[in-house]
């Protein structure tokens, strides 16, 4: 449920690229926490 979290926090542009990046959960959490932080 982290991910839902941080999709209320994040834009627009980077809610999409969760949903793109759910193939690659491993990969998507990395990225997700590299953009952010």
């Amino acid at each position: 449920q982290s991910e839902s979290l941080v999709v209320c926090d994040v834009d627009e542009d980077l809610v999409k690229k969760l949903k793109e990046f759910r193939f690659r959960k491993e990969t998507n959490n990395a990225a997700i926490i590299s953009e952010l932080y």
